[in-house]
């Protein structure tokens, strides 16, 4: 099933629509604290962990604010992940999450990273640098169609919500003060990437509903 993804142009009420989402879902940026192996690389996926996307998306805001080059962030996560585990097992599925690892890396360019959001979670993330939400959105499509195209996965009917926030769209519905904290700006960011991944699997999960009422 192709997966829709949540366009976001953020105006002023749209973005405090979705950050009260978040919050009201329990939103937690959930960054793991400055230990050793929060800078290491996941050993299950070969991804960077999210302590590496909390810096690298840092660094991205701050170079805005020299350059003005902004950057998006996307939010991903696996589509009926228990499921999968009911049906196959944990065995078969890591082996379909390092699988779709691989497939987001061959993906992005040179200048952008992946990361696992959770050391033991189904959840990713991508830095997409020099990238507005026009281009991320284009992205998405190239990867969605990268993972319909794996004959691995897409023989077990693997797909993905995905959730998205740029730099650019937040300054232009905040004005520019919410460059002057990127530590704050990183967790507003990743608030509205998370609540915009997770109303696309919400609706991800009422169409399948629908469909298996047919």
């Amino acid at each position: 099933m192709a997966n829709k993804t949540t366009k976001i142009q953020l105006s002023k009420p749209e973005l405090s629509a979705l950050l009260a989402a978040a919050r009201k879902d329990g939103f937690d940026a959930g960054f793991e604290s400055g230990t050793k192996s929060a800078f290491a690389i996941d050993e299950k996926t070969g991804l960077y962990t999210e302590r590496r996307f909390k810096e690298d998306l840092v660094h991205n805001i701050n170079r805005f604010r020299r350059d003005n080059i902004t950057a998006t962030i996307l939010f991903i996560d696996v589509n009926n992940m228990k499921g999968l585990n009911d049906t196959y097992g944990h065995d078969l599925v890591d082996g379909l999450l390092i699988k779709l690892a691989e497939v987001m890396k061959s993906s992005i360019r040179n200048t952008d990273n992946v990361y696992r959001r959770y050391m033991t979670g189904d959840e990713f993330m991508i830095i997409l640098e020099h990238t507005e939400t026009s281009g991320a959105q284009k992205f998405i499509g190239k990867l969605n169609l990268a993972i319909a195209n794996d004959p691995e996965l897409s023989q077990y009917g693997l797909s993905v919500s995905i959730g998205t926030s740029s730099i650019i769209d937040i300054v232009n519905a905040e004005g520019v003060k919410v460059i002057h904290d990127p530590n704050q700006l990183v967790t507003t960011m990743s608030e509205i990437a998370d609540a915009a991944m997770r109303a696309n699997k919400m609706s991800h999960k009422q169409a399948l509903v629908k469909a298996q009422r047919k």
